[in-house]
């Protein structure tokens, strides 16, 4: 039973640090695109 609570507390914290790299690089990424677009448009 504690083996299954440090998989699953690991399991999150895993999934929760990739998760917000994901959304960092996502969100870089389209902020990015976006002043692109904004410049072209100008």
């Amino acid at each position: 039973m504690i083996f299954d609570a440090i998989v699953s507390f690991f399991v999150d914290v895993i999934f929760e640090g990739i998760l917000h790299k994901f959304w960092n690089f996502l969100g870089s990424t389209l902020n990015r695109i976006d002043k692109f677009i904004f410049k072209k448009k100008k």
